[in-house]
């Protein structure tokens, strides 16, 4: 009777602490199982790695930057840049062939009077840019609406006929042509690209620790690169 007494305690005592032991487990997984709230910048802020983080990326980022630095051709300002000459090259030929593809039916005969005025503008703009190894190309395309002209690096000229009417004579398409030559000496498409860069590995730091990094995303690359660095360009190219 006494050892009987003694098991169903034993037993009561052992179905006890087992259902203590689910609740428990139960308990931890409601704690830790459920939907995770994303961490925000106070979160990430008050954690111990985030300054050695901070100095890490720093560090690494102040040698990559400085590594890539490089003086700007007649200026002679510095500059961050981390396209090669010959990755600029690669992408005006994929644009180039891009662009004889959608303007093709409306780009001008070689013997249309105003393509031959564009081409000699252009000789004589051709030996001050010491640019004169490039295999240079003029494309005059049909559009009295569109006044609009750019060169594209390796030396391919695209004039509209809407602009010319503004020019007048070929004293302002030197002016016009001039601006835009001066673009591609500067390698200006270069610098756009390497702050695009830069920008965007911002962005993606954003995306992954602070909420709301789509508005800020949008912030960095309205700001940080289409109006300042766009405005300069001009100014710089005038």
């Amino acid at each position: 009777m006494f050892v009987a007494r003694n098991a169903k305690a034993a037993t009561r005592r052992v179905a006890a602490l087992r259902l203590q032991c689910q609740s428990r487990h139960w308990q931890h997984y409601q704690r830790f199982g459920g939907p995770q709230r994303r961490p925000d910048l106070s979160d990430i802020v008050r954690s111990p790695r985030f300054y050695y983080y901070c100095g890490a990326a720093g560090v690494g980022g102040g040698v990559f930057y400085t590594a890539n630095l490089e003086t700007v051709p007649v200026t002679g300002r510095r500059r961050f840049n981390v396209v090669s000459e010959e990755s600029e090259k690669a992408s005006a030929d994929q644009l180039y062939r891009q662009l004889l593809q959608q303007y093709g039916n409306a780009i001008l005969s070689r013997r249309d009077p105003r393509t031959r005025m564009v081409e000699r503008v252009l000789d004589r703009l051709i030996p001050a840019t010491g640019l004169t190894s490039q295999s240079w190309e003029v494309h005059v395309i049909e559009d009295p609406g569109q006044a609009n002209a750019f060169v594209i690096p390796g030396g391919k000229v695209f004039v509209f006929t809407g602009i010319l009417k503004y020019c007048k004579d070929e004293t302002g398409v030197a002016a016009v042509l001039g601006h835009e030559i001066a673009h591609t000496v500067a390698r200006h498409s270069a610098e756009s690209t390497s702050r695009m860069v830069a920008l965007m590995a911002l962005y993606y730091v954003a995306a992954v620790f602070i909420q709301g990094s789509d508005i800020l995303g949008r912030f960095i690359i309205d700001y940080g690169f289409q109006k300042p660095g766009s405005r300069k360009q001009e100014v710089r190219s005038a």
